[in-house]
């Protein structure tokens, strides 16, 4: 995989940052071979970047981010219900 390792390297020297390796993930998207193995990377079948869930299909992706969405908001949304200040009458 020289071609990956070149892309991190270029990265690397853009950026000024360094690419954890202990910390990655690979993630096989679409029909990616994950038998060769890169960097003594694992795969997985998700992997989460700024809060989105990513998967190897785009569906799955769209499914899993936006079920986690409706079920945070549904559950903020009845925090809140409980909590709204109740005036009494006068």
């Amino acid at each position: 995989m020289p071609k990956i390792q070149e892309a991190l390297r270029c990265f690397e020297e853009a950026s000024g940052a360094k690419v954890n390796i202990g910390k990655s993930r690979a993630l096989a998207i679409g029909p990616w071979d994950t038998s060769v193995w890169s960097m003594d990377i694992p795969y997985h079948t998700e992997a989460k970047h700024m809060g989105f869930h990513i998967m190897s299909k785009l569906q799955e992706s769209a499914n899993k981010s936006w079920t986690i969405t409706e079920t945070n908001s549904l559950s903020y949304s009845m925090e809140n219900l409980w909590e709204a200040p109740f005036s009494e009458a006068n």
